[in-house]
């Protein structure tokens, strides 16, 4: 009769000192109220074109920031057919000279990316050096709109990314 007597306060008593233990470890951890305060940027950047109506070969696009923070920016020109043309306007009717030096805008997917950091109330290298057209219908009115986003520029740690395909890569990433 010993033993089932033993076997219950022993319980008890195990039951009673976890139930202690894990009320002190919880006290005990519990820290005062974190804050995390974050700082919205205003990005501003805008296309810049050279002035007033010219031939497609006078259009050389940049992006300019001005924002008070570093941007990387990505870009695409979109062809679009005017009202009152007389015939449609594609992309495969106008040819975009884009600026290919190899270094500044790379091409991912649809967007250019330029890979470098613009800084403040700086501009980016020109998108592209002007359009051709390949139509001979005087009728035909088109537009090429520049359309561009910027997000602002972290500290890569480019995980050995060295080609400025890679970094477009690495960018692009941070537009999605």
């Amino acid at each position: 009769m010993r033993k089932p007597i033993m076997k219950i306060a022993l319980s008890i008593l195990l039951v009673a000192v976890v139930l202690v233990g894990g009320t002190l470890a919880y006290l005990v951890t519990q820290t005062e109220l974190l804050t995390n305060t974050f700082a919205v940027v205003d990005i501003d950047t805008e296309i810049e074109e050279t002035p007033g109506e010219g031939s497609g070969s006078e259009k050389k696009p940049t992006v300019q920031n001005n924002s008070n923070v570093p941007v990387y920016v990505r870009a695409i020109a979109v062809v679009t057919t005017e009202e009152g043309s007389s015939v449609p306007v594609s992309d495969a009717d106008v040819r975009i000279k884009y600026s290919y030096d190899g270094t500044k805008w790379v091409k991912n997917g649809d967007y250019y990316y330029y890979t470098e950091p613009v800084a403040s109330d700086a501009s980016t290298y020109k998108l592209f050096d002007g359009v051709e057209v390949n139509i001979t219908d005087t009728g035909a009115k088109f537009a090429v709109y520049v359309y561009h986003e910027s997000v602002e520029a972290k500290d890569f740690n480019w995980g050995g990314s060295t080609t400025p395909e890679e970094k477009a890569e690495d960018i692009a990433g941070l537009f999605n």
